[in-house]
């Protein structure tokens, strides 16, 4: 069964993250053995549940290298928060924040899959989603692996290594990892963008829009920062 957009059940999901994605971020700030265990929970958790979700759709027979290879965004933000939490790795936490914050977080809001609560789809989807936020969000504030200087730069360079390297296994095996050779059938936002192939021009632009905008925040921090060493 689909998962319905904006029910109560939806709602919660959001709420839940929110308010868990705050929680463990003061606990991690206040609490230096419970960031400690916390960064190995979530790093262990967020790799586990991709292992667990491959194993699920070998056994079910499901599992299908037009679908199922790591290689849509969100696969890789997931691998790249687990290493960011597990060995501490700024460079990592900075693509990863941004990669979260503009599209798992948009697949949080409107996920698109099939299943229901307890199914493996359904708890697999929503730990590498909104457990992730958590997650993420943990990993930059609770940890405080903020951004730094020039971070806007390598994280559209990182994308655009994502952007050739699943366009290229589109295209030798004919899959659409990214959506990157045709839109959502179910229809989404791209629908706006215009046309094959131009919609990915708007996808690049957009990206590198948003990105700056997630980014903002820590440049302003810098910079407040900056103005009271000098008073």
């Amino acid at each position: 069964m689909k998962f319905q957009l904006f029910t109560n059940e939806h709602f919660f999901i959001i709420g839940l993250t929110i308010f868990l994605s705050l929680f463990f971020v003061w606990v991690g700030r206040k609490y230096d053995k419970s960031r400690e265990i916390l960064r190995w929970f979530f790093g262990i958790l967020l790799l586990t549940n991709m292992v667990v979700y491959q194993t699920y759709r070998y056994q079910t027979g499901l599992w299908e290298v037009r679908h199922d290879l790591p290689l849509e965004l969100c696969n890789l933000a997931n691998i790249l928060a687990a290493l960011a939490l597990l060995l501490k790795r700024r460079s990592m936490a900075e693509i990863a924040w941004c990669w979260v914050m503009t599209g798992t977080l948009n697949g949080l809001i409107t996920p698109d899959f099939m299943g229901v609560f307890p199914e493996v789809p359904y708890v697999s989807f929503f730990i590498g989603h909104a457990g992730l936020i958590i997650a993420t969000s943990f990993l930059v504030f609770g940890m405080k692996l903020y951004p730094e200087k020039g971070s806007w730069l390598r994280v559209v360079l990182a994308s655009q290594i994502y952007f050739a390297v699943a366009f290229s296994v589109n295209k030798i095996i004919g899959s659409n990892y990214g959506y990157l050779m045709h839109k959502p059938d179910g229809g989404s936002a791209m629908d706006f963008f215009g046309p094959y192939p131009y919609y990915l021009i708007t996808l690049e632009c957009l990206g590198a829009l948003l990105f700056f905008l997630v980014l903002l925040p820590f440049r302003k921090k810098k910079m407040r920062a900056k103005n009271l060493n000098l008073q």
